[in-house]
């Protein structure tokens, strides 16, 4: 697996109009990878994404990550 690229992106607030405010996640981590399934496969490049509010988990948790998008 390689990382391609990474940036942070806004989240769409609106989606998360049922909870409060302060739980709203505000931006979005996104790394685009690039990785394949053993050396002979075709490699693909995949973005995934993490909520800023879930990078952090309470108890040392692993955050809730996002497959967002494929390009094969």
């Amino acid at each position: 697996m390689e990382v391609v690229d990474h940036w942070e992106e806004r989240c769409a607030w609106w989606r998360g109009a049922d909870r409060p405010l302060a739980q709203v996640p505000l931006t979005r981590q996104v790394w685009r990878v690039s990785a394949q399934r053993g050396r002979s496969s075709t490699p693909g490049v995949y973005d995934l994404g993490v909520d800023a509010s879930d990078e952090a988990t309470p108890g040392g948790g692993a955050p809730g990550w996002l497959l967002l998008r494929t390009q094969d």
